[in-house]
């Protein structure tokens, strides 16, 4: 039945805009139907707007939220412009009494109708012959989820940083193998308070038990920027976020290239680095940032938003990333804090006790990259969590 086509397939929107969307890309449809009420009426207003821009057709239709007689008389009237067997009904969203009134509709009219079971991942067809079936993955963007939360995604900075990957992995690797001294490091530059101002120039060396390091941000015109990790070198101009780099930009790199290899093996669908969830004021055309994600990524499904910590977590940076996945996810949302460093015992008690999020830590990073898509929310792979003592 998934590979069936209809011409028109009306939605009840409910107050989460995902499992709708979801459920208008399970088939080849160019029309769609999405039945709002008052208060309503701005999750249509969004999902027509994301769903118009890939080139769907969507109209809204004016529906009474607990009127279930004046609500099936309405779908029963915008099913009948509908020659037989051309259209369905999604009953995922809306009122308990608009659920009842399209099943009515449906029911008499002989028209498929279906529920998004987003824990599961499955479409159930409901009436007389009840059966489930697989949901098709249909979140191939980052953007999508962004957009259908009211906001806008911008990447700019994460793909001039993603371009930058290529010939950096002897650096980034350098990196990884000396973090215990880069952490050391970072903790004085950011003192200095460098990492916060991009393009300030600077002069830094750091001697970490046999290994030295070097960094030299010069000012304009150039800002030509060095960093030396014992005999591994790197020069470029501009660099202006050098300092940024040292302070943490290296790690998300890091974890970046893990998942750029699952995406050349088409195991995840979309990957962004390092972008600004953003809301745009329509009044002025002005924008506000919102959030940042230092890595985000879709299989298809979930909105995996990944926080990459090079130095210290706590119980804050968890509950942010928790915050972050229900937003733009909800039930198709997962956090996933990846950690340079073992989590002290409140952060991981934190995360051990989450719904949302779970961890990557230590050793555990490099080891396999299919680790990002098989961490569950409330499991640490890669260390021991440590407990207090009893007192």
């Amino acid at each position: 039945m998934a590979n069936q086509s209809f011409e028109t397939i009306i939605h009840l929107a409910g107050e989460q805009p995902l499992p709708i969307y979801i459920g208008m890309m399970q088939f080849d449809c160019q029309r769609h139907v999405i039945a709002v009420t008052e208060k309503t009426r701005v999750v249509g207003e969004t999902l027509k707007l994301v769903a118009e821009k890939r080139g769907v057709h969507v109209e809204l239709l004016d529906v009474p939220a607990y009127d279930t007689e004046a609500a099936q008389k309405a779908f029963a009237a915008r099913l009948e412009r509908n020659k037989a067997g051309a259209a369905a009904m999604n009953l995922t969203g809306g009122t308990k009494p608009m659920f009842s009134a399209g099943y009515q509709a449906c029911f008499r009219s002989n028209v498929p109708m279906y529920y998004v079971e987003t824990t599961c991942r499955e479409l159930h067809w409901l009436g007389e012959s009840h059966r489930k079936e697989a949901l098709r993955p249909a979140m191939n963007s980052v953007r999508t989820f962004v957009e259908l939360a009211g906001c806008r995604l911008n990447t700019a900075v994460g793909e001039h940083m993603a371009s930058s990957l290529e010939g950096n992995n002897e650096l980034l690797d350098a990196c990884w193998t000396s973090r215990e001294a880069i952490g050391r490091w970072q903790s004085s530059l950011s003192r200095l308070g460098y990492n916060q101002h991009p393009g300030v120039p600077f002069k830094s060396d750091w001697n970490g038990k046999g290994m030295k390091f070097f960094a030299e941000l010069q000012g304009p015109p150039t800002y030509a920027g060095t960093l030396r990790i014992g005999k591994v070198e790197k020069r470029d101009a501009p660099w202006m976020d050098l300092a940024g780099f040292i302070t943490g930009g290296w790690f998300e790199l890091f974890a970046y290239r893990h998942l750029l290899a699952l995406k050349q093996a088409d195991r995840i669908r979309d990957i962004v680095l390092n972008a600004t969830v953003e809301i745009v004021d329509n009044t002025n055309e002005n924008t506000m940032q919102l959030q940042e994600f230092d890595v985000a990524f879709t299989d298809g499904f979930l909105l995996t938003i990944v926080e990459c910590k090079a130095g210290a977590v706590d119980q804050d940076h968890v509950q942010k990333l928790e915050n972050l996945t229900q937003r733009f996810g909800g039930h198709f949302g997962h956090g996933l804090l990846v950690s340079v460093f073992p989590l002290k015992d409140e952060a991981a008690l934190r995360i051990e006790g989450s719904r949302h999020v779970g961890a990557i830590v230590a050793g555990a990073v490099p080891a396999e990259p299919g680790n990002y898509l098989e961490v569950r929310s409330g499991e640490i792979l890669g260390a021991q969590l440590r407990r207090r003592p009893q007192r």
